[in-house]
This record gives structure tokens, C-alpha cells and sequence, in this order.
């Protein structure tokens, strides 16, 4: 179809590009009556984010559709030919605006008509105009016209609809960045300027078209010099032509008592998000310290140390230590930095429930609770300890 349009344009094949032409218009009007039967009956009646986001068609869209059509029309010049590339290519630039149409049809909502349609317009043209370009490169043999007064005409119109289609393109895109910068800038200005301490900026709304800036306040009422002094600031931050209404809530009545629950609500999630972005920053950051931690048991001498005396000693001796050897496990931390001990290890030392970890020199152990209550009073005792010290001669 569409593929079709663009090589028969480019060869000046008038016959072929009007069937494809024909071809075309049906499968779009088909598409248009499914999906516009349906949204008609489906009990889904809330626009989605994909579906706005083809209402205002830009001059990103126009790249996508040229993209698509050159993927279809180098498709189409393989040996062997495959329909997947340029079908999912084309598809994905033709059918979302359709259904998004259809869906404007079924709710009676002009804007969704008109927006969608015209991406679909843009995605189409562009489509066909580089599947025109790629036959081109290929240097197919045109179909000769005599009338070369037609064919100019034709090359207008084509040139003519083009620079049609992609103005509005333009000023749609210029339109967007301009809104995305002002709404920047309005960032910028509510975190630097309103930082009272009493006071919270509960609903923030800018009219690009209009240029004004409207913001609903709760909390201590801040006086008009100071409101002069936050006008004054617009200017730095690039909103100097920008009208800011300030409506401070010191009471809050039942029309407003929603919106400002919703900010409040929205102001709370925002909170908790940079909370829990600092938690899982100090998580990273402890679980760096732990591998550090690991890496540095590892590169430990004193198992290999152990090894290399047992290997020196005879065979009686080493089979003195071998159950040393036989018991011994790797363990290793996990990401929330426990230890989890082979069963064998957690049977030897009775360890069912409660468990107690001692530090001992270089080293940690690991008792059941209620034998380490048993030992330790006995170990404790000062005659012991005077003991232990004489030996280490301290």
C-alpha cells in the first residue's frame, strides 16, 4: 500500500500510485470503523497517556515516519525480503493515530479527531516520501511523460503539501520546548524563592498561552511586600512577562478542600520518593562497605596458612586435623549482610533458635544462647581472667 505510493511516485507510475492510492484509503477507512466501534462499546472511556501523547504531533514525529519508511523501502531492496522490519516499522507509525481517531469518533471529542489524524497524515507522507527516496537511490527507470508541464505540477504539489504538513509540525515542537523550559524555570523559581518555613506552595499552575502563574498557598499569610519582592524574582529565573496570582488558603473551603488535599497528598509522595531515594543511596553505600569488608576476609592468609602447615606434617598429624578440614565451610555475605551456616556446622554447635555471636581476636563465634549463658558467667570470672592475662603476660 503505503510502500507502493512512494515507489510508484518515484517512477511516475500515475496508474499504480492511484490504485495503491485506492488501496490505501480502504484499509484506513476499515481501521477507522473498527476502532471506532470499538471504543464505541468498550466500557474503557478514559483517554490514556499513549492516547494524549498522539494529540499534539511534532517535528519528532515527522523524523520517525521518514526512520519508518526508509526501514521499509531498504526492506523491500533485500534478496531475500522479509515483511517484519518495515511492517512493524510502519506499523507502529500508522496505527496508534489511527485508533487514537477512532477513539475521538466514538467520544464525539474533536480534539483526539484532529490531532491524531494529522500524526497519521504526517506518519504517512513522510512514510511514502522516503520509500520515494530510497527508489530513487536505486536508480529504478521512471515512466516517461510527455506532458512535462503535468509532471512539474506534480513535483510542486508534492513539494507544496510537504512544507504544508511539517509547519504546524514545527510550531507544535518549538511550542513543546518553550513549555518544558517555562516549566523548568518555574521549578527553579518555587525551590529558591518560596522557602518558608510556615508556608508550602500546595498547587502550582502555569498558562503558557496567557502567561500567568497561579499558586495556592497554606499556612502563615505572607504579606504583600513580600508577595512584591517574589514578583520582582519572576525576572530571574526568565518569567519576567509571566502574571503571578498568589491565593493564600487561610481558610479552606469546600471547592478547594480537594484540590488542596490532592497537592498535599501529591507534596507528601514527592517527600517519602526522596526519602527512599536516600535510603537506597546509604543502602549502596553500606553494601560497598560489606563487599569491602568480604574482600578484605578473603585476602585473609590464615585457612591457606593452616594448609600449608598441615601439608608439612606427617601422616598421624594429619589425621588429627583432618576433621578441622572435613567441617570446615565457606560462607560468604549476603546482600543484607548475613551469614547463612551449612547445616552440618549448625547441628554441631546446637544452634536451633536464638543465637549468640562472640568476638574472639581475629575471629567471630557463633553459640546457642543458652549455652553461651551457661559458659560465659564461668569464663568471667576474675580469677580467669587474672589467669589468661598472666599467660599473655599482660
Amino acid at each position: 500500500g503505503i510502500l507502493t505510493m512512494g515507489y510508484s511516485l518515484a517512477t511516475f507510475d500515475l496508474t499504480l500510485l492511484r490504485k495503491a492510492f485506492n488501496r490505501f484509503g480502504i484499509q484506513v477507512i476499515i481501521s477507522l470503523i473498527a476502532s471506532t466501534l470499538y471504543f464505541a462499546v468498550s466500557p474503557l472511556t478514559v483517554a490514556t497517556s499513549e492516547m494524549i501523547a498522539r494529540t499534539s504531533p511534532t517535528l519528532w514525529d515527522v523524523l520517525i515516519a521518514l526512520f519508518g519508511g526508509i526501514a521499509g523501502g531498504i526492506g523491500n531492496t533485500r534478496k531475500k525480503k522479509s515483511n517484519v522490519i518495515p511492517g512493524v516499522a510502519i506499523a507502529t507509525a500508522l496505527m496508534p493515530p489511527l485508533c487514537t481517531t477512532g477513539y475521538g469518533l466514538a467520544t464525539g471529542q474533536l480534539r483526539f479527531i484532529a490531532g491524531a489524524f494529522y500524526l497519521f497524515v504526517i506518519n504517512a507522507l513522510f512514510i511514502m516520501l522516503s520509500a520515494a527516496f530510497i527508489t530513487k537511490l536505486m536508480r529504478i527507470p521512471t515512466h516517461k511523460i510527455t506532458d512535462t508541464k503535468k509532471e512539474r505540477r506534480i513535483q510542486r504539489f508534492v513539494i507544496l503539501i510537504t512544507i504544508l504538513t511539517i509547519i504546524p509540525s514545527v510550531l507544535i515542537g518549538a511550542y513543546k520546548v518553550y513549555e518544558t523550559v517555562m516549566e523548568q524555570n518555574l521549578s527553579s523559581y518555587l525551590d529558591n524563592s518560596f522557602t518558608f518555613s510556615d508556608t508550602k506552595v500546595v498547587q502550582s499552575q502555569m498558562d503558557v498561552m496567557n502567561r500567568e502563574i497561579s499558586l495556592s498557598l497554606v499556612g502563615t499569610q505572607i504579606s504583600d511586600d513580600v508577595i512584591g519582592v517574589l514578583e520582582k524574582d519572576l525576572g530571574n529565573y526568565g518569567l519576567e512577562n509571566y502574571k503571578l496570582t498568589i491565593t493564600q488558603n487561610k481558610s479552606v473551603t469546600n471547592d478547594t478542600s480537594d484540590q488542596i488535599t490532592i497537592a498535599l497528598q501529591e507534596q507528601t509522595i514527592e517527600s517519602l520518593q526522596k526519602q527512599l531515594d536516600e535510603q537506597e543511596k546509604n543502602i549502596k553505600e553500606q553494601q560497598k562497605k560489606i563487599d569491602e569488608m568480604q574482600s578484605s576476609a578473603d585476602s585473609k592468609p590464615d585457612m591457606k596458612e593452616l594448609s600449608e602447615k598441615a601439608a608439612a606434617m606427617s601422616n598421624v598429624q594429619q589425621r588429627k586435623v583432618r576433621p578441622l578440614f572435613a567441617y570446615a565451610a565457606r560462607c560468604e555475605l549476603d546482600g543484607q549482610g548475613r551469614i547463612l551456616l551449612p547445616q552440618h556446622l549448625r547441628e554441631f554447635a546446637g544452634l536451633i533458635k536464638s543465637v549468640t555471636v562472640v568476638g574472639s581476636n581475629n575471629h567471630a563465634e557463633f553459640w546457642d544462647s543458652a549455652r553461651w549463658d551457661e559458659i560465659c558467667p564461668l569464663e568471667a570470672l576474675p580469677e580467669n581472667i587474672a589467669a589468661v592475662m598472666e599467660e599473655l603476660d599482660f
